[in-house]
């Protein structure tokens, strides 16, 4: 029988988008690759996150919130 083959999902954390942002900084040109892999993963629904960390950004009040968290299904859920 044939296996059914799916592609890797990755689910990431706050602590891991703060420490991206911190150093590895959207705004220099360095780290584009890295950024522009991050919104290739998200735009595939490769890379996802849970509701409590767009929370945790949220109260900081981080531009990742802007950049990243967009809402799913008419909630406040959020996908990284």
């Amino acid at each position: 029988m044939a296996q059914l083959k799916l592609p890797p999902v990755y689910c990431i954390d706050a602590s891991s988008l703060f420490d991206l942002k911190r150093w590895y900084p959207m705004n220099k040109k360095i780290f584009a690759p890295i950024w522009a892999k991050i919104d290739s993963l998200i735009k595939e629904d490769s890379l996802v996150s849970h509701v409590e960390v767009q929370r945790e950004i949220k109260r900081g009040n981080d531009e990742l919130v802007i950049s990243y968290f967009t809402p799913i299904r008419g909630e406040a859920s959020g996908r990284a």
